[in-house]
């Protein structure tokens, strides 16, 4: 029912924004409108993804403390560094790729596994392993990372499939497999804290659930498109390596640019204070969902698109941009006047102090969202190097801002460095955009 409303309602705006297209855009009116339907699908996913997430961290939070929750922050943080490079930003080809030319699906799936199971896996846990040794992390923490790469690692196998479901315009399997994970992880995190387990057991029933995922997506796919297997071509992944590699980095700099204050503030100020900014920084990401939907559903109808016209793909954009900037106008607002209310109600008068960080980072909702955007779009365009490049610039600026501010400011200084940040990348990516839209 949610799914359904929330359709008609995009399908309602759709329309309206196709009335500002002249008729010869027909082309531009019908990818419009399946950004719009694949949207819903998104937009359900992210709701329950959304919602879902707030109880995980509320659950921990009441259960276990701010020492657990900022556990689970440094862990994330630093496995999602580490892996987040091991991915090789293949997922964003494999959907340009296969978006194009759906012949090309078992070759690029079935090499991205194979890259996935036999680079991703050992690398990313080896190298996380020894990173939390050199940061000085013991006993739990460094047990909870340790989990959280293989959770990190059986994560990136389980995108590249929703990747092939993006790239056939199926939103609606990824929906329904995504949200049946993050229902049944709750429901079974909710049970554990009753039964007085840990963190640690919380995170192992999170990488079973992430296998049985896989397994199920690799299954329907198989039924439904194509038949999927692990290949091994040494010759293929150096390609597919070689041009989505700075995709890769680039994605780690945005990484960077959303985590690294976690993990400063954890080496800084220790695992109680990452907690509290990372209550914080939870709803700051919840909220971005709805803005974040669009986006998602944008790549494959852009890059199909820019095979007809790129004066139509631009048309598209600009569009979705400015539904994207009203939205997220809207939430900011709400998010910074209604801070305390929130955090209140999530987590309790422990978790008070988060409200303070929260109505700094509502500031960079605009900026945060419409970066989305113009990354996938950038991804479109063929311009990943230049997507890598900006927001490189940007997690350098990030580091040495958090770096700087962190041990002085705390979360509050951590904050201000995420709405600088988010700002000056977005600046810089469209810029690249403009000119690209000169030139071309």
């Amino acid at each position: 029912m949610i799914k359904r409303s929330l359709s008609r309602a995009l399908t309602f705006i759709s329309d309206r924004s196709a009335l500002m297209l002249s008729e010869s855009d027909s082309a531009v009116i019908l990818k419009l409108r399946e950004v719009f339907r694949n949207s819903g699908f998104v937009i359900g996913f992210q709701a329950i993804n959304t919602v879902g997430g707030f109880l995980l961290v509320l659950l921990i939070a009441r259960y276990l403390g701010s020492k657990a929750l900022g556990q689970y922050a440094i862990g994330a943080s630093l496995t999602g560094l580490v892996i987040g490079i091991l991915n090789f930003g293949i997922q964003g080809i494999l959907i340009r790729e296969i978006s194009k030319s759906p012949d090309n699906a078992t070759d690029y799936l079935g090499n991205g596994l194979g890259i996935r199971f036999f680079l991703t896996f050992p690398l990313g846990i080896g190298i996380s392993y020894f990173i939390a040794i050199l940061l000085g992390f013991r006993g739990d923490l460094l047990i909870v990372i340790l989990l959280m790469a293989l959770f990190t690692c059986t994560s990136s196998v389980t995108g590249l499939f929703y990747g092939a479901f993006q790239a056939f315009g199926k939103f609606e399997f990824q929906f329904t497999i995504a949200s049946t994970y993050k229902i049944l992880s709750l429901i079974g995190t909710f049970i554990l804290l009753r039964q007085g387990q840990n963190l640690i057991s919380i995170i192992f029933l999170f990488i079973l659930l992430q296998f049985a995922s896989i397994i199920f997506s690799a299954l329907l796919l198989n039924k439904k498109f194509f038949p999927v297997s692990v290949k091994i071509d040494p010759k293929f992944w150096l390609g597919f390596i070689r041009e989505s590699f700075p995709l890769a980095l680039g994605g780690t700099a945005e990484f960077i640019n959303l985590k690294s204050d976690a993990l400063i503030l954890g080496t800084f100020k220790g695992d109680v204070v990452t907690g509290i900014y990372n209550g914080a920084y939870n709803i700051y990401l919840g909220a971005v969902f709805l803005p974040y939907s669009v986006a998602v559903a944008f790549l494959p109808s852009v890059s199909n698109l820019f095979n007809v016209s790129k004066d139509k793909a631009f048309r598209l954009f600009r569009n979705v941009s400015l539904l994207i900037l009203a939205i997220s106008l809207i939430l900011t607002l709400g998010l910074f006047i209604f801070s305390k209310n929130m955090v209140l109600l999530i987590y309790g008068k422990k978790f008070l102090s988060s409200s303070y960080p929260l109505m700094i980072l509502a500031l960079g909702l605009p900026f945060i969202s419409l970066n989305r955007l113009c990354n996938r779009f950038l991804t479109a365009a063929g311009l990943q190097k230049w997507m890598f490049y900006i927001i490189s610039t940007g997690a350098v600026f990030n580091i040495a801002t958090n770096i700087l501010l962190i041990p002085k400011y705390s979360y509050i200084g951590a904050s201000i460095t995420t709405v600088i940040t988010e700002g000056l990348v977005l600046g810089l990516q469209m810029w690249k955009i403009y000119r690209y839209d000169k030139t071309c």
